[in-house]
């Protein structure tokens, strides 16, 4: 069985899990009951799409994340399980319908814990966690271990709206059928896809660009911090730190 504070669901509950990547790992900006830091598999986290909604404009597009699939590859970021009603759910996803109105696609992800990765149970609010409400699932106050004689439980939560998240009793495994939003590279859905370009270019155009959210410049900044924060290193994310270092020359 799960100990009382570790992430669960079942039956009877309605639990709403997002995948965040990219700004909602650092600025969530709504409420949610917890947040799950851990990985996805196959996927890569790419600066290959542009913005011109929040960080860039029509005329000088910045360039936020979006992913490529990599059967080798692994991305590091926060699932968080919203907060409220099944009503207060829904207006929450509109929310995020909004925001991510430039991206395309919406997955159902499994989310896997890392070796120091962390499950928190939160206060709700617009900012998110704070570092200090933050728990390693080493400790073993809080690891799940489940019984290797017996097959893991897996607790399902379904909302009307067909989005689903499933809670597995399992050290590795920690949620599946987090949603996700993905910028595709079909522009004839997804007009504000770039694609790649030599990185100093990227580190140019992040450096110059400015949209209704602020300086594409702090969207990358962000990002590393909570990367530090949670201990996801240079040898895990080579680019994204190399990024910070071309961007902050220029800047």
């Amino acid at each position: 069985m799960f100990r009382d504070n570790v992430a669960s669901a079942d039956s009877t509950s309605e639990s709403v899990w997002i995948f965040g990547y990219g700004s909602l790992i650092w600025r969530p900006n709504f409420e949610f009951k917890r947040s799950v830091s851990g990985y996805i598999k196959g996927w890569r986290r790419v600066w290959w799409q542009g913005s011109t909604d929040h960080r860039g404009t029509p005329q000088s597009p910045g360039r936020t994340l979006t992913l490529a699939e990599d059967p080798t590859a692994i991305t590091w970021g926060i699932a968080y399980e919203l907060a409220g009603c099944l009503e207060q759910q829904q207006e929450t996803l509109k929310y995020l319908e909004w925001r991510e109105k430039q991206y395309d696609v919406r997955l159902h992800v499994d989310v896997f814990a890392l070796p120091v990765a962390t499950i928190a149970e939160v206060q709700s609010g617009p900012t998110g966690p704070s570092s200090a409400n933050l728990s390693s699932l080493a400790d073993p106050a809080i690891c799940v271990q489940p019984d290797s004689r017996e097959s893991s439980d897996m607790h399902t939560a379904q909302t009307s709206a067909g989005i689903k998240a499933e809670i597995v009793e399992n050290t590795n495994l920690v949620l599946s059928g987090c949603l996700l939003y993905l910028a595709s590279p079909d522009t004839t859905k997804n007009v504000n896809y770039l694609g790649p370009a030599p990185l100093e270019d990227i580190a140019r155009q992040i450096a110059t660009s400015c949209g209704p959210s602020g300086r594409n410049c702090d969207y990358l900044f962000g990002l590393i911090e909570a990367m530090r924060k949670a201990s996801v290193n240079e040898d895990m994310e080579p680019e994204t730190f190399l990024l910070e270092t071309l961007v902050k020359a220029i800047i």
